[in-house]
């Protein structure tokens, strides 16, 4: 057993489950085995008859953190390598059931994707977002502005990975509601109360034709450019670097190539 094995709680009540990120003495940095595990849980959920709304919530001060950053520094490659080809561009399982997501503290990389893949995103007044992939080494997300409908220049912030607080989350819509930190529980279940009161099925298929009209579909045809892009950065030298660098707390030498 790895040392983050265990850290996914699932809890289920009724049509409601609940799935808790539970490594807060690491901010919920999330490793390979640890993101398999959310997975399988997602699955898991999407595959209960009974539920239909499933809350992503961590425990401690944090979120997520991000992506254990050493495992890209010891093999060079993408943390994206060898991941299902079924999943969406924020790294879960694709879903009609509804998504709640509710942070506080961090939501950085991986954890900002999470944060996003939520139908209704509730945030703390803490909360600090950032998609951190291209400081790191890794391809940025191309596709945040047109799947999220920012304009232009937010977007180009976001993609190479530029902090944003959560006043400019709100002003860029990109949450559903801010609340203070000890109000986020209580905002969580009054979101999940007021989509128990909706019928089911009109909800499910509200989700489902609402991302079939999107502005940005997550297609196989865009996934295979967006894994060749990937493929030839991992050849690259600033690859590697990027993460060891920010491994080691230095600053790093990117080449160029």
């Amino acid at each position: 057993m790895t040392d983050t094995e265990g850290c996914v709680d699932y809890h289920t009540d009724s049509s409601v489950v609940t799935i808790t990120l539970n490594r807060p003495a690491k901010l919920n940095a999330i490793t390979r085995p640890m993101h398999d595990e959310l997975l399988a849980a997602f699955r898991r959920f999407d595959s209960d008859p009974e539920a239909y709304i499933l809350v992503l919530r961590a425990e401690g001060k944090s979120f997520c953190a991000g992506r254990d950053i050493a495992e890209q520094a010891s093999s060079g490659a993408s943390p994206t390598e060898d991941l299902d080809p079924t999943l969406t561009q924020y790294g879960l399982p694709r879903t009609d059931k509804v998504v709640v997501t509710a942070a506080r503290g961090h939501a950085l990389g991986a954890g900002g994707y999470f944060f996003l893949a939520g139908d209704v995103r509730i945030a703390s007044s803490t909360l600090r977002f950032g998609l951190r992939e291209v400081p790191t080494g890794v391809l940025g997300p191309y596709w945040v502005g047109a799947a999220e409908g920012l304009p232009r220049a937010l977007a180009f912030r976001v993609a190479i990975g530029d902090d944003l607080a959560v006043s400019e989350l709100s002003q860029a819509q990109l949450v559903t509601e801010v609340v203070d930190d000890d109000a986020l529980e209580v905002a969580t279940q009054r979101w999940v109360d007021k989509l128990r009161s909706m019928p089911p099925q009109h909800l499910m298929a509200t989700k489902r034709l609402a991302a079939q009209v999107a502005p940005f579909q997550y297609t196989p045809v865009v996934r295979a450019a967006e894994f060749h892009a990937r493929d030839e950065l991992d050849r690259l030298h600033d690859t590697a670097e990027a993460a060891r660098a920010f491994v080691e707390r230095r600053r790093p030498e990117f080449i160029g190539r």
